[in-house]
This record gives structure tokens, sequence and C-alpha cells, in this order.
């Protein structure tokens, strides 16, 4: 198990601070239901989309194998949807203990002297703030479709396992226009994307955090997509929360509310992410190439 993330070396020890905080909360209270179905449907929808592609599913096929029985993979969405609040603060009692962690960094030239003496602090000093649920939150329950397998011995020893499942069902949207980078003026370098990035801060009908955690809530992703000569908004989730998703979707597209304090902290973001790109060797070359 473990917590990752990139910031500005200044903010290592409460960002540390508040993760080791976050974890002793999941060990001392029960999660409540609208938590626990968030991180469901996340959980599933990343299911979903690394078993997308026909590779992705024979490489699952050959996990559970591996690990007993091939068989083990239909049942997973199931066993993560039967998984409750008390067996999940008991995997945490067992499994997330202070005397397991290891905290590594990677720091920029010059700094690392600024944490030989870091403590981690695994305990309450620096918790984020209380959820509060949006309201009408429906949850979408799980239903399983009927799957077809056959198994066949090839002439050489070799198994060879078919399966077709109709129930891993993934809604993937996207609404492009014409645009992009090429048609940026030099003055007006990054504006597009900032644009997009904005449009998913909040809308006429909800504020940043409560779209969030709407979004965050059925598993989907809804990120902006630039390109040379195009532009626009795409999303992806678990098929049976179409219908919230694409009501999002739509909220995004045609009410955004663009707020005004929302915008430089998400320049921040998108600054800081730039500046990273020199991380990348190959992928910074590439990009002055370009």
């Amino acid at each position: 198990f473990y917590v990752d993330c990139e910031l500005d070396p200044g903010d290592v020890p409460r960002t540390l601070d508040a993760a080791l905080g976050e974890i002793t909360l999941l060990r001392e209270r029960a999660v409540d239901s609208w938590e626990l179905n968030r991180v469901r449907n996340a959980v599933e929808h990343d299911y979903l989309r690394e078993r997308e592609t026909v590779e992705g599913q024979a490489h699952e096929l050959a996990l559970y194998d591996h690990l007993g029985d091939w068989r083990g993979a239909e049942k997973y969405l199931e066993r993560l949807y039967a998984a409750d609040a008390a067996s999940v603060l008991e995997a945490a009692q067992r499994e997330l203990a202070p005397e397991k962690l290891t905290v590594a960094l990677v720091v920029p030239l010059g700094r690392a002297a600024e944490f030989e003496k870091l403590e981690p602090r695994a305990d309450k000093s620096s918790p984020p703030a209380p959820r509060t649920p949006p309201k009408e939150l429906p949850h979408v329950a799980l239903r399983t479709a009927p799957v077809t397998v056959e198994e066949l011995r090839l002439s050489g020893g070799v198994r060879l396992v078919l399966r077709r499942n109709p129930g891993r069902a993934l809604l993937s949207v996207a609404a492009f226009t014409a645009g992009g980078l090429l048609e940026e003026p030099p003055e007006l370098e990054g504006a597009t994307n900032l644009a997009l990035e904005m449009a998913l801060r909040g809308t006429r009908e909800r504020d940043a955090r409560d779209f969030h955690d709407l979004v965050e809530y059925y598993g989907a992703e809804l990120e902006p997509v630039v390109r040379r000569d195009y532009c626009g908004l795409a999303l992806s989730c678990a098929s049976r929360h179409s219908d919230y998703a694409l009501a999002l979707f739509a909220e995004t597209l045609l009410r955004p509310a663009f707020p005004e304090e929302e915008l430089e902290p998400k320049r921040k973001d998108i600054l800081a992410l730039i500046a990273a790109r020199t991380d990348n060797a190959p992928a910074y070359a590439l990009g002055l190439a370009n």
C-alpha cells in the first residue's frame, strides 16, 4: 500500500502529516456509506479501464490462474462490493500500522539537507477537513451479466481459456471542436487548456468542491483534451453510472461558471506541471522538437 504525490519541496512536511492523519483516521473509525461507495466506484472504473482491451483481459486471466484459479477473475467486482466498513477497518488496522511505514523522497539537487531530520507523525495532527457528501447521490447497484467461458486443451498441452463478458461495459464520450494549439496566438499560449481546466472547476449549479465530489463519487474521469488542431472534454465511467455522468458532462459543456477564485490555484497547478516536464528527458526533448 502506498500514497504518492508530486509537490513543492516546501510543502513536504505538512503534506506528509496530512496523509498520515488520514491513514490514522482510517485505522480508528469505520468509513461511512458515502465514502465507501465513492471508493468502490473509483476502483471499479480503474478495474474496467485496465481490462478494456483484449490484452488486459488476457493478463487478468493469467494473473488469477497464477494465484490458483482463473475463475477468481469473475468474482472481483462482487467481492469489491461485498466488502463493508468493518472489513475495511480491520484491514487498515492490520496493514497500515505505523511501524511498517517507509517514507521515500526524491528532491531537487541541493535540498536534501532540509529533510534529514524529517520526523513523520502518524497521528491526527493535520487531519483533512470532514467531507460533506453532496445531496441526492443515488447508488446504482452492481448487476452481473452472464459470462460464457470455454476452456480448451491445445495439442501441445497449453490450456486455452476463452471468455465473453458482456457486463464489463465502459462509457466513453468526448465533445471536441476545431481549434487547439495551432489557433493560439503567441501572447495567449496555454489559454485553451486553462479555459478547459477552469470549465471543470464548477458550474452555475455547483461550486468546484460539490462538482468534483459528484464526479469522483461515480468513479468518472472528466478531463480536458488539447491537441494541435482540436480541443474539448472527454468523459469515461462505468456504463451503469452513465445517466449521472452524462448529466454532469452536459452541465460542464453548457453551464460552466469559471469562478474567479479558482483561477490562480489552477494556473499554479498548470505551471507546476509545465516545470516538471524536464523530469522526463525523452518527452521533454520531443516537446522541444515539436
